[in-house]
């Protein structure tokens, strides 16, 4: 006959499984991806948010722009020229 107890097949308590899952959702979330990426949220408040906060930042850059040229052009007497580059043609090598 055999000695002992039998052995029962034990669960990991709720806590500890909730846990786990969520330090896996979070490893998943910080993982680094290769440049500087926006993702879009998805409910639509967070979407007008979002455009309301991109429109402040280009407005607030314009402004920004705008005082810098006009210090320069008061300080040195001639217009600051701005030169536009293509997005084709950038320095971008691949390794």
């Amino acid at each position: 006959m055999a000695q002992g107890k039998l052995k029962t097949k034990t669960s990991i308590p709720d806590r500890a499984k909730n846990k786990k899952k969520q330090k896996l959702q979070q490893q998943k979330r910080s993982q680094l991806r290769k440049g500087s990426r926006f993702i879009a949220p998805k409910k639509a408040h967070k979407l007008q948010s979002a455009k309301l906060k991109k429109n402040l930042q280009k407005t607030i850059n314009k402004c920004i722009e705008s005082e810098i040229a006009a210090r320069v052009t008061s300080q040195e007497g001639q217009q600051l020229k701005v030169v536009n580059v293509p997005k084709g043609s950038g320095d971008k090598k691949k390794k």
